[in-house]
Order: structure tokens, then C-alpha cells, then sequence
């Protein structure tokens, strides 16, 4: 390594972080000490909510992202409040935390460390129609529960961040697909998200270095199984199908691919999940022999519990679309079948469901014993594996079990809240309660826990059942192996699967599916704090000044790997260009998988090129500016989605039919307050000022009150910076074309 090269590489990085790396605020929030690494991603965080309106933290579970959210809204609350509309909404709170309600103390104790005030929504209660408070600054948390658009929960959460800025958290922000990541970002983003270019994903997207030591994970493996029943994948497979509801469809293979799962978790799962389909099946025969056609809305009045079914009266109930009389014996022949086969399945399991439970006590017990300083949580997806768990273990002392809201113990009287401060990082209790929560070795609780608690003082994590995606294994793992972890090593083991249901199943190829899924859509956070830190190491190394000139494009190469790095500007801001030579020819990307290869091979061999040298590195530098230009000139031209465009172009129309019936003289002053609307309009509105546009469009309004509408829905909107907006106006926004004279 020359000592050339080693000051261009660190006149580089001091450009490059002085212009895309804000300067950290003050190191501490109300209690909290943030760490270096901290300060710079709430710096990068502040960013992004005054470019874009909102910013997603996907840093792993157990890093301090509520800190961090905390950290954000003690700067960004106060800085603006949202404007009333036209509704004359009422003042609002300062921040409003969206999460669900099982973390709902964790927050309130944070936020009160932090010295922030905030509001507490669970996002369970979302799904109801009441609607939220009003808030300059919403942070939600576990937001991949937000993916799906059409659901009520989403739509209610996007109202209460239409006029806000939004940080958003989510260790796992895609579960099945990148849609799942767009559907986020469409909450302070709306159309845009779709499509964002890679440079503002970047910036939207944050992970921060993780440099704090966290505790390294050993796999144990299988440690025990259930009992094996034969017959249970051939009658699965056999099961004759159900009559779906009329508001529904066939879904004869999602039924099985349920049950399967069930079976994966333990026989007690399996026979729940036959039983409550006995109850509903009886509940469809009983609306039937009434000559009711079974909908949702009629099977609702059933209520189905345990072994017992309470049932409605099928004559007071409404139905839709009662079946016609010769429709009738014929439903009532599939629904009979259906059930004749789920009580022989029952019949069948009947007898091995307490050896069953019996085989996977044996294996904790065995694993207790074989680790009497660890703590033990067992995970699983249904609570009827909980409760068989709990049952086989009354004897074993030193066992609690958390269902829901239902603490279970055979120590004493437990509340959830003092099991989870027993276990968590910070027990407050008193002395008597505290010498009895050391005596708790083995919590069993199902996924309601698997998102937002802590469980620190738990060394080992028993997996009773695989889950759907691999997002709910990482949330799991995530609750132990947090940075402060009593632990230095943390051991993962799981109970094996029946043979056949691993093949009726086949969870390993969707599991892989997703989890790539998933890296694919955080890929460029992931190389974007990588490149950060290699960066700022570089800036590091050597911080006396260099005497070198610093021209306007810095060269330095990697001459043993054929690759250059280039910082050069583009629209105004230093970008890294990735130089590689394939072919005999330089090629240039700026993609971050490309810069942070080159940037690791110059960190080992870094040479400023000679003049010869240098000839054909710019020459493809050149060559990638042209293809940037024209590049800009297309998405600008494509920017706005369609749905979008139509939008705009409805809004456009009615505008101009208000600028030409009004008087001559205040036209222009008309028009260029039309074109700013419709430039914000093009820029990109928030999904839920999108949806509030869509619906005041479809409004039968006369021309002037639904500009004075337009306008306060358009204030509703933060403020942002025009300059990070990747749909610019189209053309026809400006003053001059606004309204056609």
C-alpha cells in the first residue's frame, strides 16, 4: 500500500461521511447513555424524516431500537405539530407509540426513563373502528405486523400518520415478500415505495453498526420428539373436504397444510384444532337443517369453547343467500363426511395424547438437569402445546407457564409482568419476591412473547414447533440474545417433527424462500452500514491532514484485484463508483454489493493510479456520467406511478376549471397556488393523505370548497425536503401550465 493511495483513501471518506453522515446530537436521553454507533444512526434517522417524512430502523432484535425511537422523538416532537384540518381535529400528543399491547409496559418504562411523553396504542385495538390521536411524531413498533394493506389495522394506523412523521421499527420488516417492505415504507412514503431507487432506499432503510458484544449462539439440536402415531398423514390426506362458508372459498389444502402444522407442534395442537372444527362443523348442520346458508357473520353467534359449544338460534340470525331447497340434503352429505372424518382422527390420537405430552416433559427435564445454571424458555406457536407442556410438568418445581394473559405456576402466585421482570434485564421487586423468582427455571409460553420483551436472564431456547417464516424463529432468538445479555453463549434446541408431517409440511423450502426474500429487501441497508464502517476506519487510521490537492473526483486502485474506487459527485453529493475490470474493458456500478466488494479489496492494496494508469478509469467514469443522465431523464419520465398519475390528473382537471371561473386578474396568484398542491401532490403523499385525496375526489363538492378541502389535506402533510423526493413534478406542475388559460 502506497502512502499516496492511503491519503486518498482518506480524503475519500472524510468527503464522503462529512456529506451522507450527519452530525450526532448529544449523547444522552433522559436516563439513557447512547453509545457512539447510536448517536450516529439517530443523527441518520433525523435525516431521513426531514427528507422523506418517515424512516424504517431494521437493526436485529435486541439492539436498543426503542432507545433509539426514543432518542428520535426527544428531538423531532417538538420541532413541528401537525396542522389542523378541516375537520378541526384536537390538539394532539407530541409522540404516539403503535405496538402490541404485550410490550405495552417495556415502552411505558422506557419512555419514562427517556423523560419523553408519549401516548400508548396497542396495535390489536387497531383493527377496531375507534380511531387514534392525532400526533406529530408516531413510532411504531413491530411494524411488520403492518404488512397487508387491505386489512383495517393498516388502514387506521396510515390515518394517524398521514399528518406525522413515522419511524417505524422492525427487525424483520419483510416476512414473506419485498412487498411486505413496500407496504411500510407506503406509510410516509404512499406510491413512491414502490419502485424507490436503491440511493433513497438507502436512506430510508437503516441499520446501525452493531459493535456491542452479543451473545454467540450454539445449536444443540434435536433433544426429544413425541410420539409417533401411524395413520395421521394418510387420513390428512384423505380428509373429505368441508363446505366453506358462502362468503369464502375451497380451501381444502390450506385446511390439511393447518393441521399438519398442529400435528408438528404436538398431538394436544392436533386435537384442538380437530375439535374446534367439530364445533363449527355442528354449528354449519344446525344452519343448514334451518335452510341458512353458513356465513361468517352467521357463525359468529356460535360460541365455541373447550369442549362445549353454545349455541345461537339459526332462526333469528340474517342470512345472505339462503341455499335453495335442493342444495340442502347435498351440503348436509359434505359436512357430514367431513366430520365422521375428523371424529376418526380424533378417535385415533385419543389415546397417545398424555404419552405424547409425557415424552416432551421427559426431554426438558432431561435438559434441565444436563444445564442446572441456565434458565430454559420454551417457545411454541399453539397454546394447546403450552398447556400439555404445562400439565406434564405440575410436578417438576421451578416451571411457570404464560398463555395470553394466564400466568401458571406451581412455585406460587405469579403475575406475567413479575415473571417477566424476574427473567428480564432489570428485576425491580422486593427482596422476598426476588429470592423466589431465582428459583423459576423453565418458562413455556407461546409467540405472544416472541416480539418485544426481554428475557436476558435466559441462557437456552427450546423451539417446540417450527413456525411459518423465518422472521418469527429470528424474533424468538431475539428476546435472549440481546446486547447486556447476562449470557456469553446462548443455546438453541428444538423438538424433532413426526417424519411424515416434515413431508406434508415441507417447511424447509418456504423457510429458505422467505429468509432469502428477506435479505434481498435489506440487502442494500446491510452493505450501506458496512461501507459506513469501513469508511469511517479509514478516517480513523491516519487523522493528520494530507497535503495532497483534492480535486473533484478522487482515483485510487486495487492494482492485484483489477478494481478501482472512484468518489465522484452526483447531483451535487459524493458517490462511490465501483471500478472493475472485466474483459479488458472498466466497467462502473454504483450499486452498494459492488462498492463494498472494491472497497475491501482497496483496504488491502490501495494505489493511486498513474497518469497512463488513470486514462481508462476516467474514461468509464465518463461513460457511467452519460448513463446516469440519461438514466434520470427516464425515471423522471416514468416517476409517477400509475394510480398516482390518474390522481393527478383528476386533481389537475378540477383546478383548472376553478382557475378559468374565477376573475383574470387573480389567476396567476391562483395558479401558482394550484401548482404548488399539485407539485406536493406529485412528489408523493403518505397512503393515508393518498386514500383521504381518493376519497375528497370522489366527493360531490363544488369546485371552490373542494380546493379549500384540498388545501388543508395538503397541509397535513410533514414537511420535507423537495430534493430527496423521487417522483418529481411533471412538467405540466409549473406556474406557467397549471391551469390552461
Amino acid at each position: 500500500m502506497t502512502a499516496e493511495g492511503d491519503a486518498i483513501r482518506r480524503r475519500m471518506a472524510a468527503r464522503w461521511l462529512a456529506h451522507h453522515v450527519p452530525t450526532a446530537p448529544e449523547e444522552r436521553v433522559g436516563a439513557f447513555v447512547l453509545r457512539p454507533a447510536q448517536r450516529r444512526t439517530r443523527a441518520a434517522m433525523l435525516a431521513s424524516l426531514e427528507a422523506f417524512g418517515g424512516v424504517l430502523l431494521a437493526d436485529p432484535p435486541g439492539t436498543g431500537k426503542t432507545v433509539l425511537a426514543l432518542a428520535v422523538a426527544a428531538v423531532a416532537a417538538g420541532r413541528e405539530a401537525p396542522a389542523a384540518d378541516a375537520l378541526h381535529q384536537p390538539p394532539s400528543a407530541p409522540v404516539l407509540v403503535i405496538a402490541p399491547a404485550a410490550v405495552r409496559s417495556h415502552w411505558r418504562h422506557a419512555a419514562a426513563r427517556a423523560a419523553v411523553l408519549i401516548t400508548f396504542v396497542s396495535l390489536e385495538s387497531c383493527s377496531r373502528r375507534t380511531p387514534l390521536p392525532a400526533a406529530s411524531l408516531v413510532i411504531v413498533d413491530e411494524a411488520h405486523h403492518l404488512r397487508t394493506r387491505r386489512t383495517r389495522r393498516y388502514a387506521r394506523v396510515a390515518a394517524a400518520c398521514a399528518g406525522a412523521r413515522t419511524v417505524l421499527l422492525s427487525a424483520t420488516p419483510v416476512v414473506n415478500r419485498a412487498a411486505d417492505r413496500d407496504a411500510l415504507l407506503a406509510l410516509f412514503l404512499g406510491a413512491r415505495a414502490t419502485g424507490l431507487a436503491p440511493a433513497d432506499l438507502q436512506r430510508c432503510i437503516l441499520r446501525s453498526e452493531t459493535a456491542m458484544p452479543r451473545p454467540a449462539v450454539r445449536r444443540l439440536g434435536v433433544i426429544g420428539a413425541g410420539v409417533a402415531v401411524a395413520g395421521i398423514a394418510e387420513a390428512l390426506g384423505t380428509l373429505p373436504p368441508a363446505l366453506p362458508v358462502t362468503a369464502g372459498g375451497h380451501a381444502d389444502a390450506l385446511v390439511r397444510l393447518t393441521l399438519a402444522a398442529a400435528w408438528r407442534s404436538s398431538l394436544a395442537a392436533l386435537d384442538a384444532a380437530l375439535r374446534r372444527r367439530l364445533q363449527r362443523g355442528e354449528a354449519m348442520l344446525d344452519l343448514l337443517a334451518a335452510g341458512r346458508a353458513p356465513t361468517h357473520a352467521a357463525l359468529r353467534h356460535w360460541t365455541l369453547h373447550d369442549e362445549a359449544t353454545q349455541l345461537a338460534l339459526p332462526a333469528i340470525i340474517a342470512a345472505d343467500g339462503p341455499p335453495t331447497p335442493e342444495e340442502v340434503p347435498g351440503a348436509l352429505r359434505v359436512v357430514r363426511a367431513h366430520l365422521a372424518a375428523v371424529r376418526a382422527l380424533r378417535d385415533r390420537i385419543g389415546p397417545h395424547l398424555t404419552a405424547d405430552a409425557a415424552a416432551r416433559a421427559a426431554a426438558l427435564r432431561a435438559l434441565l438437569a444436563a444445564h442446572p445454571t441456565r434458565r430454559i424458555v420454551v417457545f411454541a406457536h399453539h397454546a394447546a402445546t403450552v398447556a400439555a407442556l404445562t400439565r406434564a410438568l405440575r410436578g417438576t418445581p421451578g416451571v411457570v407457564s404464560i398463555i395470553g394473559t394466564r400466568t401458571t405456576s406451581a412455585a406460587g402466585r405469579w403475575t406475567r409482568d413479575e415473571v417477566l421482570a424476574a427473567l428480564g434485564p432489570d428485576p425491580q421487586m422486593s427482596p422476598p419476591r426476588a429470592a423466589a423468582a431465582r428459583e423459576i427455571r423453565l418458562l413455556l409460553t407461546t409467540d405472544v412473547l416472541a416480539e418485544g420483551i426481554e428475557l436476558t436472564r435466559i441462557g437456552l431456547i427450546v423451539h417446540a414447533d417450527v413456525p411459518w417464516t423465518p422472521m418469527r424463529l429470528a424474533q424468538r432468538l431475539g428476546r435472549i440474545t440481546r446486547v447486556g445479555s447476562r449470557e456469553r453463549e446462548v443455546l438453541v434446541a428444538h423438538f424433532g417433527a413426526p417424519p411424515d408431517a416434515r413431508a406434508a409440511l415441507q417447511l424447509a423450502a418456504r423457510l429458505v424462500r422467505k429468509r432469502d426474500a428477506g435479505r434481498a429487501a435489506l440487502r442494500p441497508a446491510r452493505h450501506r452500514a458496512a461501507i459506513e464502517a469501513i469508511l469511517r476506519r479509514w478516517s480513523r487510521e491516519a487523522p493528520e491532514a494530507s497535503t495532497l490537492p483534492a480535486p473533484r473526483t478522487l482515483l485510487v486502485e486495487a492494482r492485484t484485484a483489477n478494481v478501482a474506487l472512484a468518489c465522484s459527485e452526483r447531483d451535487g453529493m459524493p458517490t462511490l463508483v465501483a471500478l472493475m475490470r472485466t474483459d479488458g474493458r472498466w466497467r462502473a456500478s454504483t450499486a452498494t454489493h459492488a462498492v463494498l466488494r472494491v472497497l475491501r479489496a482497496v483496504a488491502e492494496d490501495a494505489a493511486a493510479p498513474d497518469g497512463a494508469a488513470a486514462l481508462p478509469l476516467r474514461r468509464a467514469l465518463a461513460r457511467w456520467r452519460r448513463r446516469h443522465a440519461v438514466t434520470a431523464l427516464v425515471r423522471d419520465a416514468v416517476a409517477v406511478a400509475p394510480p398516482a398519475a390518474r390522481r393527478l390528473a383528476r386533481v389537475r382537471a378540477r383546478l383548472a376549471r376553478l382557475v378559468q371561473a374565477c376573475p383574470a386578474l387573480a389567476r396567476p396568484t391562483l395558479a401558482a397556488q394550484h401548482a404548488a398542491w399539485l407539485a406536493r401532490i406529485g412528489a408523493g403523499l403518505p397512503v393515508g393523505l393518498e386514500r383521504r385525496l381518493d376519497a375528497l375526489c370522489r366527493a360531490a363538492l363544488p369546485d371552490d370548497r373542494y380546493a379549500r378541502r384540498l388545501g388543508a389535506l395538503l397541509a397535513l402533510s410533514p414537511a420535507t425536503d423537495p430534493r430527496a423526493a423521487t417522483s418529481p413534478a411533471p412538467p405540466s406542475a409549473s406556474p406557467g401550465t397549471a391551469a390552461p388559460r
